[in-house]
């Protein structure tokens, strides 16, 4: 059985994404993070920097639209995923790279604020809020409850409490936009979720 050790790596994005990939297929995006330790040289009393590293990362489906719509050039990262290397043919010599598949991409608040914008999620074809074929990609488990503990389409938000009412429509046909929407600056709001 092959292992799939996880990765994270910090660093700045060198260019902004490009999406790539054929016409009509799901979203793809890469990018380059250069990543430079450093390490204090005790002789001349100072931090002084390795050469940077440079690792490919790539993301897909929903993640690969987040990834295009909020990060640029300059931009202090910490991406998740798979590593791997790339191996292809120039001019007859071998070339390859390291790639890493994103599973995750955030902003490194390390260096400042960043502002959350939950993307509307087409709901299935059954009217379900946020299950979908990839849903790990999107920060909803396979039980229906999202990564930030709130509870999506009746699932159980927590296992000693059930949802004293069903589903506001707007939470089930607009997607979790508007169900997290109604949720924003009202601490009773988060407190009756479970926070």
């Amino acid at each position: 059985m092959p292992q799939q050790t996880t990765v994270t790596i910090t660093g700045f994005v060198g260019a902004d994404p490009v999406r790539f990939g054929r016409e009509g297929a799901p979203p793809a995006c890469s990018f380059r993070v250069g990543s430079t330790r450093s390490y204090f040289h005790a002789a001349s009393n100072e931090w002084k920097d390795h050469p940077t590293t440079w690792v490919t990362i790539k993301a897909f489906r929903s993640l690969a639209e987040h990834v295009l719509g909020s990060l640029h050039k300059g931009d202090p990262v910490i991406v998740t995923g798979r590593l791997g290397t790339e191996s292809w043919q120039q001019d007859g010599n071998p070339r390859s790279r390291m790639v890493l598949e994103a599973g995750a991409v955030g902003h490194d608040m390390s260096f400042g604020t960043s502002v959350l914008n939950r993307s509307r999620v087409p709901a299935e074809a059954s009217g379900a809020g946020w299950r979908r074929a990839d849903a790990h990609q999107g920060g909803m488990a396979q039980d229906g409850i999202a990564r930030d503990g709130i509870a999506r389409d009746g699932a159980v938000q927590n296992d000693r409490e059930q949802p004293s009412t069903p589903p506001s429509s707007a939470a089930t046909a607009g997607g979790a936009g508007d169900a997290v929407s109604s949720l924003e600056g009202k601490e009773e709001g988060f407190a009756d979720a479970g926070f």
